[in-house]
């Protein structure tokens, strides 16, 4: 969730070769990650600087950030040149957390949070918050995690080599 995806995408660049070496094939489930930033750090991150924290300041949206605009761009490499198997899907939650009626975005905007997979997906009244805890096993974002989860699971192989699909 949110700067976990961040992270997830440094140790794959960083791990790029070894990966590639082993094989090794990626289901990568973004939920409400800031790829290119976000604009809501921007809004914080002189209270973080105050509070001395450095997550929001490495979380602005801003074409200054060169640490989240050179990830992006090694993640997108990685990804687009195939050495490397990364499927995946990503989510942004749907309104403001705080605040409402001051601010009219959600804290990952989908030009952030919608860069590298087809079929993005905005879970309907959920926040930055409530995107990663799903009221229950229905709930929007818990269905769509299933569904990625069992196409992402390798198939069973038959005697013969052949693979086939599962029945679940």
């Amino acid at each position: 969730h949110s700067m976990g995806g961040i992270v997830v995408r440094k140790f794959l660049v960083q791990r790029e070769r070894d990966l590639i070496d082993r094989k090794v094939e990626v289901g990568l489930f973004l939920v409400a990650s800031p790829s290119l930033g976000s604009s809501y750090a921007n809004w914080i991150s002189p209270l973080a600087k105050f509070m001395g924290h450095a997550q929001a300041d490495a979380l602005r949206f801003s074409q200054t950030n060169y640490w989240l605009n050179d990830l992006d761009k090694e993640f997108m490499n990685l990804k687009e040149s195939g050495k490397l198997g990364i499927k995946g899907k990503e989510l942004i939650e749907d309104k403001f957390i705080a605040l409402k009626g001051w601010f009219g975005t959600q804290v990952v905007e989908g030009f952030s949070g919608f860069r590298y997979f087809g079929e993005p997906f905005k879970v309907p009244l959920s926040d930055h918050v409530s995107i990663a805890k799903p009221e229950n096993d229905r709930a929007f974002q818990h269905r769509i995690l299933r569904e990625f989860i069992r196409e992402m699971r390798p198939k069973p192989i038959d005697l013969t080599g052949n693979w086939r699909l599962r029945d679940d």
